[in-house]
């Protein structure tokens, strides 16, 4: 398990870009933080860890957005969807099981639907610039 504090946004992105640096695909990373937290920084900052140089933005209203880095990285939101089965409709598994990267925010609303073996981070609210950054393997 590995902890970081972030004191600000370029921080965050900044721990994003070295968690990344320790995760390779395929690999399935499940993202825990509130509303506010941070989580799209933290992507921003994996995506360009992963070598992708685009545009991150939140996918809540297309719950799924693919970024084009070495390997295909698939940004998913799951905190809109009524269901699992939802996003089981839209070809969940085979992100899950693939060969890209998957990160996942609102992962805790598809729990049962993650691989035993993943990464969880999760991001904890210090006050309104400083974040907690916990990462952790999950079934290995």
């Amino acid at each position: 398990m590995n902890e970081y504090l972030s004191r600000g946004p370029e921080e965050t992105e900044a721990v994003g870009r070295r968690i990344a640096s320790r995760i390779t695909a395929p690999v399935v990373v499940a993202l825990y933080a509130p509303l506010g937290g941070g989580k799209t920084t933290l992507m921003r900052g994996l995506a360009r860890g992963w070598g992708y140089d685009g545009p991150v933005t939140s996918p809540s209203y297309t719950i799924v957005t693919v970024y084009e880095g070495e390997v295909p990285i698939y940004h998913i939101d799951a905190y809109r969807i009524a269901s699992e089965e939802d996003l089981i409709y839209l070809g969940l598994e085979d992100i899950l099981y693939g060969d890209g990267i998957a990160v996942i925010e609102w992962a805790e609303k598809v729990k049962t639907l993650l691989p035993e073996r993943h990464v969880s981070i999760t991001i904890e609210v210090v006050d309104a610039s400083r974040r907690k950054i916990t990462v952790k393997e999950e079934g290995r």
